[in-house]
């Protein structure tokens, strides 16, 4: 599992669930850096349960991706315009 907060919050928001395999995730709907930054956690589970969650040790801002390489649902690219 992924999720994340504004660094302001204390609220976790669910980003993503993601099988083992996953390198990476893309979440949608993050505000500008100008507006605020973001923290992130990993959780791990597998059949005994979750695990301790991992969180990154400094906040991100949201990077724009590069034209046609973001996707708007898994496995669903956007069009090149």
């Amino acid at each position: 599992m992924v999720d994340y907060k504004d660094v302001d919050s204390v609220v976790w928001q669910r980003a993503a669930v993601v099988d083992g395999l996953s390198r990476g995730v893309a979440v949608h709907g993050l505000r500008g850096t100008a507006l605020g930054d973001y923290v992130f956690r990993v959780t791990a589970v597998n059949e005994a349960g979750p695990g301790d969650p991992l969180e990154t040790d400094t906040a991100v801002g949201p990077a724009r991706p590069a034209a046609g390489t973001y996707r708007n649902h898994p496995g669903e690219p956007v069009p090149e315009r």
